[in-house]
């Protein structure tokens, strides 16, 4: 096989940039085409808890790359993709730093709540005002099934409290968004 040289070479090297953009675009649109919207049905159920030595790494690896995927979203659920275990993903500063929280329980929270808008990527574009917690302080495992407690502060608890929720069956923006 001979190698292309010139404008042969730089041709096909353009022909090859544009095949990987375009699969790429295509593998974040079916990723993003996972996440459950409105009204499907496992949106409002409740979650199971992950038993111990149970392998959740698909759905672990799922919502991480959903959520870097996703140029919007810092948080995410487990049954906003389809699984209905205890599980969530944020990432509040925009960025690939993906953490993950498996069986997490809110145990204790601050005296002062705020009221603020919330987004959903179950509800794209709908927003909705929601009161919480601005303090919580949440028990959970990490993907090496290490106990932690850990306390979050104003926009981090806003979106933990959020994804909760959401295990629970629970959305306060789709709630808001069925009622208008």
């Amino acid at each position: 096989m001979t190698k292309l040289k010139g404008k042969a070479r730089a041709k096909a090297s353009k022909k090859k940039r544009l095949k990987d953009r375009y699969e790429s675009v295509l593998y974040k649109k079916r990723m993003l085409d996972k996440i459950r919207k409105f009204d499907d049905p496992i949106l409002k159920q409740k979650c199971e808890p992950v038993e111990n030595n149970e392998d959740v790494s698909q759905i672990v690896k799922d919502l991480r790359k959903i959520l870097i995927i996703s140029k919007d979203g810092v948080g995410l659920a487990a049954p906003q993709i389809g699984y209905t275990k205890n599980i969530i993903a944020i990432k509040p500063e925009l960025k690939d730093n993906v953490k993950v929280f498996i069986n997490p329980e809110i145990t204790e929270h601050g005296e002062s709540k705020v009221m603020m808008l919330e987004g959903c990527l179950s509800f794209p574009g709908v927003f909705a005002p929601v009161e919480r917690y601005e303090v919580i302080t949440v028990d959970y495992f990490n993907e090496n099934n290490e106990k932690i407690i850990e306390k979050f502060i104003k926009k981090k608890a806003r979106i933990i409290s959020h994804e909760i929720d959401h295990l629970f069956g629970i959305c306060q923006v789709g709630d808001k968004w069925a009622v208008t």
